[in-house]
């Protein structure tokens, strides 16, 4: 199915990496001047316990990290690489998850893509 969402940059990029956050609102997006809105493909998303249990599986798993943490490279608490994402999303992509639905700290949800997106 086809889902409107939001996401701010600063930059001027032609496309957005695998591994970005979008929201379902623009109010929701934040971090940036840009607003973008692109329209998704999205088949079945992996939920918050489908995140934990691959981060579990992958031996990622730290007391009190919610979903998106593991699927955002850089957070200062959360000690998560670029490479830990990237391995997470193959695993979940391996058990056939096309994106993420995350409970996100700063708007109610967000979506993740597993492949790089196209502006």
């Amino acid at each position: 199915m086809k889902v409107k969402a939001y996401h701010r940059t600063n930059g001027s990029q032609t496309s957005l990496r695998a591994g970005s956050f979008f929201s379902d609102a623009p109010m929701d997006a934040s971090y940036g001047s840009r607003l973008l809105v692109v329209e998704l493909e999205v088949n079945k998303p992996a939920k918050d316990k489908d995140v934990r249990a691959a981060a579990a599986e992958l031996g990622l798993l730290k007391r009190g990290l919610k979903a998106y943490e593991y699927l955002s490279p850089g957070l200062m608490d959360a000690h998560v690489t670029d490479s830990d994402v990237e391995e997470l999303i193959a695993l979940l992509k391996s058990k056939g998850f096309d994106c993420a639905r995350v409970t996100d700290y700063d708007c109610p949800k967000s979506w993740v893509t597993f492949e790089e997106v196209a502006l």
